[in-house]
């Protein structure tokens, strides 16, 4: 099934800013230019004498410590030890973080999701903080980003309590966590669900919809689908129509429902989502054959170039169509140069 991928996709769902960590290598030893002569060990010798003891170096690894936590701060790496580190969670639950210390509670989020889960005070007071989120900002970003780096456990209850914030950020936090577990949990596809059963429009729904290519299809109940058409054929808010009917598309591996719901699209008084519709055309209807190229694909062309002479639509949109029109120009090259190689017919 056709999927997109994409990357990065977490810093641009939360809002918050991005994560560094910052690694350090050391030098190698030098070679050594030839061994060195073992020295003989000395052994007791007579019949009371104990057998000579084989051993082997102590395991290194089991009795390391564990590594010391570090962040990026002022263009060097910053060690966070456990007072360091207890410090920055107190802070971020109990106190007023500023930008420098949110920052390192956002790259320390792996260590401070450990210590929360670690206490059930702590991890009683940070669910506690999510759920008394009235504004969005950096701190919100950091705690969005503890939860997410948590548990699957910490994730499905942070979900619960921000899908019920009144905050619109916080809504669409806790889908991006459902998000997470969508595939192995109940609880997730439950919360999944109930945003498309309940909701048409806001920052939950759409969080959802752009967020499609992290649901497989088995995992949304027949009803689940049917709210995403719905949404597609009926929504007055032209971003969440747009991505709906990209998610209903991608959801049923280009059906011929969907693209005669993206082929309405071209027919639209926006230029803007006449030209989005060109671009989902291209996605999931197959260029084919050579016959199909240009039966199919030439009342598209004929969208793009109305688009691109019209002097009231938008800047972007005639660039995006006259870009529409130099790709299929390729298109037409390559797939003419494949059907006369196949055929015998040499084009000159």
């Amino acid at each position: 099934m056709w999927r997109v991928l994409g990357a990065g996709l977490l810093g641009a769902l939360l809002g918050g800013g991005a994560v560094w960590a910052a690694r350090t290598g050391a030098e190698a030893p030098p070679p050594v230019e030839a061994p060195v002569a073992a020295r003989p060990v000395a052994i007791p010798q007579g019949p009371s004498a104990p057998p000579p003891e084989v051993g082997c170096p102590e395991d290194e690894t089991e009795s390391a410590e564990a590594p010391v936590p570090q962040y990026w701060a002022d263009g060097k790496t910053v060690a966070c030890p456990e007072d360091c580190l207890n410090r920055i969670v107190e802070t971020i639950l109990n106190g007023r973080p500023d930008i420098a210390e949110v920052r390192a509670a956002m790259q320390l989020s792996d260590s401070i999701a450990a210590a929360i889960e670690a206490d059930s005070n702590l991890r009683r007071l940070f669910l506690q903080r999510l759920s008394g989120l009235r504004e969005d900002g950096e701190r919100a970003a950091a705690l969005g980003t503890i939860a997410t780096n948590g548990s699957r456990e910490l994730r499905l209850d942070a979900s619960d309590i921000l899908l019920q914030s009144s905050l619109d950020a916080s809504r669409a936090l806790g889908v991006t966590l459902a998000l997470y577990d969508l595939g192995e949990d109940p609880r997730a596809k439950s919360a999944v669900e109930r945003v498309l059963l309940r909701e048409t429009d806001g920052p939950a729904v759409t969080r959802l919809l752009q967020s499609v290519f992290m649901i497989e299809p088995e995992t949304l109940s027949p009803n689940a689908l049917t709210a995403i058409r719905s949404m597609a054929e009926t929504s007055r808010d032209p971003a969440i129509q747009t991505s709906a009917i990209t998610a209903y598309a991608q959801l049923t591996d280009g059906s011929p429902e969907a693209i005669a719901l993206i082929e309405r699209g071209l027919r639209a008084d926006d230029p803007e989502r006449r030209v989005a519709s060109l671009y989902m055309l291209q996605q999931f209807v197959p260029i084919g054959d050579r016959a199909e190229l240009f039966e199919q694909y030439e009342r598209y062309d004929d969208t793009a170039k109305a688009v691109a002479d019209d002097p009231n639509a938008s800047i972007n949109a005639r660039l995006e169509a006259l870009f529409w029109l130099e790709m299929r120009s390729q298109s037409v090259t390559d797939e003419v140069l494949s059907y006369s190689g196949s055929s015998g017919i040499i084009v000159e």
